[in-house]
């Protein structure tokens, strides 16, 4: 949520002034999106892949091993989170206003028939499979904002994904060889990093 308040912040207005200039618009939403995924999507796949080694090493955090499978469902979420964001950004700068109102109304019913239903059902990780549905549902709104402003959705989102997913392969097969320790994450880290700085 850092990376996208803090994006979203700076482009809301750039937007807004770019909304008669079609082609401008199309390549600063691209690269706005771009930005957020390039942050967003690696920082997830590391807390996935190195979460259950900082539950071992710092032992307060024992009590957080339950959380472990439901910081998978909740990432998917955040992953829909940081493109959709922006892109309702872009739909309130350009004036479409109720296009916004109709998709806060669809994740709000969303959430209120998947999250209560599912955690009753199968608990934190019921709820955070409702979650992740939720957030799945945002290809709605991708296809929506697409209508209006055509920008790329190989560059914005698929290129910084499909590194976090080499970056994340790699990191897993590396975390297999190491034991459980401080200097194993750190050793992780700069593996991801210099990885999908690669990729």
């Amino acid at each position: 949520t850092f990376f996208m308040d803090t994006v979203t912040r700076v482009t809301f207005p750039a937007f807004s002034r770019l909304q008669d200039h079609k082609s401008d618009l199309e390549r600063s939403v691209t690269r706005s999106i771009f930005f957020i995924c390039l942050l967003v999507f690696p920082s997830l796949v590391g807390i996935i892949i190195l979460s259950p080694i900082l539950v071992k090493v710092i032992p307060r955090y024992e009590q957080w091993t339950p959380a472990l499978i439901p910081i998978i469902f909740i990432s998917i979420n955040f992953m829909f989170a940081g493109a959709t964001t922006q892109l309702t950004n872009l739909l309130n700068a350009i004036g479409k206003i109720k296009i916004t109102f109709y998709l806060m109304i669809m994740w709000t019913v969303l959430s209120w028939a998947f999250i209560p239903f599912l955690a009753i059902k199968f608990g934190v990780v019921g709820a955070s499979i409702g979650y992740s549905l939720v957030g799945v549902s945002s290809i709605i709104a991708i296809y929506v904002a697409k209508k209006y402003v055509n920008f790329s959705i190989g560059d914005s989102m698929i290129k910084p994904l499909i590194g976090s997913l080499i970056m994340g392969a790699i990191v897993f097969l590396v975390r297999k060889f190491l034991d459980t320790s401080i200097n194993s994450m750190l050793i992780l880290g700069l593996v991801g990093i210099l990885v999908y700085g690669s990729s």
